[in-house]
């Protein structure tokens, strides 16, 4: 049988267990989002364009 969540009986635990879903969502994003950065600085090969991806 599923449990109602909303229902404040079955949500003991929600909040902490979303707060750390939110949590592992923003730092997988960060992560990825510097690795991809990381990848197209040593990518390129137009010196112009990797001193712009530098900066940013």
């Amino acid at each position: 049988m599923l449990q109602d969540y909303l229902d404040p009986i079955n949500a003991v635990g929600m909040p902490d267990q979303m707060d750390s879903a939110i949590a592992m969502e923003f730092l997988t994003t960060v992560k990825t989002g510097v690795r991809n950065y990381a990848i197209a600085i040593t990518e390129t090969a137009n010196p112009k364009l990797r001193k712009k991806l530098k900066v940013m």
